[in-house]
């Protein structure tokens, strides 16, 4: 038996393999046809050391057991994400084979006319092979991307209040990241989203002697970190301290369990309305992350549904001034922003 556990996210699309690899899974059928695995008596020992050697040129991690003479299993494994695994499996024992009634020995591995001969070219040695050949093949190639409704939604959902050069991409997120190197520049350009897509940690202060010429006895660093809505702040705090060793010590001086907000509720579906009455151009309400700190999660601690919501379209280039320099609003969106509050409140009263 050789078994090859695989896990990886599943993708959109995958390179097929340009190489001359499909030349060399032949010629490594050929020779795994050539290897007696006959049972009885079996000798898959003789099998597993041939796959064995493949996967040491190909630089693959594997294990072999023999667990009894000559009776041998051999493994191996690419680790991956979260996601649940793919097995791949093919038995390296063959049933036997009277050469009287064949063309060709069948433990030649010979070609004629196009076809591989041998006993197990189809029960299972090939399938083996090309098992093998595709494990050793995976770390060469993207997986390519696929571009779920969810945030497809979103970034459509985007477009009023992004860049102008930026619009056509997010109304068609999964085009734009067809083309090279736009994965890249979304997240140069928009670093907002680094943060919305892994837990993040800003050094903002550190602190040591109180003059420059007396070495301190010791250090201190503080760390402002933002964790993704699932997240567990106990379990962050334990991945810190690994990292940072015993000879640092943790102390959270304030932490909070990330919070979120259910999107089918009949307040949400307020906002939505009322915005699209007087933001037209804006394709739709979209709940999103952010890596600030509201007071929100006081709220919804206590099972309280809450909402970040401004009554604004704020352009990208003046979302910077947000904890930064020059922050403004335009007197449009404040006169705008009223009328909206105002309708919104009105909505909410009768629904």
């Amino acid at each position: 038996m050789f078994v090859a556990g695989v896990l990886f996210a599943t993708p959109a699309t995958a390179q097929v393999a340009s190489d001359d690899l499909p030349d060399r899974a032949v010629d490594w059928v050929q020779a795994y046809l050539r290897v007696d695995t006959i049972n009885p008596p079996g000798n898959e020992i003789a099998g597993a050391r041939f796959l064995a050697a493949i996967f040491d040129a190909e630089g693959i991690p594997y294990e072999m057991v023999e667990s009894a003479p000559g009776r041998g299993n051999i493994w191996a494994r690419l680790d991956g994400g979260d996601e649940p695994g793919l097995l791949l499996l093919h038995h390296i024992d063959v049933v036997p084979a009277d050469p009287n009634y064949w063309v060709t020995d069948p433990l030649s591995g010979e070609i004629r006319d196009g076809f591989v001969y041998g006993r197990g070219a189809l029960d299972t040695k090939s399938s083996g092979i090309a098992h093998l050949a595709a494990l050793g093949r995976l770390d060469d190639h993207d997986f390519g991307f696929r571009v779920i409704p969810a945030v497809d939604r979103y970034f459509r959902g985007l477009t009023a209040s992004v860049a102008p050069e930026w619009r056509e991409r997010y109304a068609d997120l999964g085009t734009a990241l067809g083309e090279p190197g736009v994965a890249d520049e979304l997240l140069r350009d928009n670093p907002d989203h680094y943060g919305l897509t892994r837990n993040t940690c800003s050094m903002t202060r550190l602190g040591g002697s109180d003059k420059i010429n007396v070495v301190p006895t010791e250090a201190w660093a503080e760390l402002d970190c933002r964790l993704l809505p699932d997240q567990d702040p106990d379990v962050f705090l334990a991945e810190l301290g690994e990292v940072l060793g015993d000879a640092m010590r943790v102390d959270t001086m304030m932490g909070f369990t990330p919070a979120q907000s259910s999107a089918e509720t009949g307040l949400f579906l307020v906002l939505e309305e009322a915005t699209r009455t007087h933001y037209p151009d804006a394709l739709a309400v979209v709940p999103s992350v952010t890596t600030g700190f509201t007071d929100s999660h006081f709220f919804r601690d206590l099972g309280i549904t809450a909402y970040g919501y401004e009554p604004f379209v704020v352009p990208a280039a003046d979302r910077g001034g947000v904890h930064g320099n020059n922050e403004r609003i335009s007197v449009e969106n404040v006169r705008r922003g009223v009328v909206v509050m105002l309708d919104i409140l009105q909505r909410w009263a009768v629904e």
